[in-house]
């Protein structure tokens, strides 16, 4: 393995640490909500995160819908990404490009459902 490939292992590695601590130690308002007054998308993603750490995943539903599946796909991505850099190959591009382009209406759809959800249950 290269340095550059360690490098890059590293700085992920970093960037979910860092990615963890502000999730479980910082406590974050939403600056979307201070601006509009209104939740976005992700609100009660962090207590949704913490819920499911803990092994509480029907409660972090209770938090926010799109929680466990964007944890799913970030360790899908994490893994994509160390696969990348080990066997030196860029499929991670190719497949966020195809993730959006072919599903783009069912990501927009999880988003519109998420804010109403959120509003209506003022997260």
């Amino acid at each position: 393995m290269t340095k550059k490939n360690i490098l890059s292992i590293v700085i992920v590695i970093l960037l979910f640490l860092f990615a963890g601590i502000a999730i479980f130690f910082l406590d974050l308002n939403c600056l979307f909500k201070m601006i509009f007054k209104i939740p976005c998308p992700g609100c009660g993603m962090s207590r949704a995160f913490k819920a499911i750490v803990n092994f509480k995943i029907m409660e972090s539903f209770s938090y926010n819908i799109l929680a466990f599946p964007t944890l799913l796909l970030f360790l899908y991505i994490l893994f994509l990404t160390f696969k990348d850099i080990i066997k030196k190959e860029n499929n991670l591009y190719t497949f966020v490009i195809n993730l959006f382009t072919k599903h783009y209406k069912l990501i927009i759809f999880l988003l519109v459902l998420s804010e109403v959800l959120n509003i209506i249950r003022d997260i």
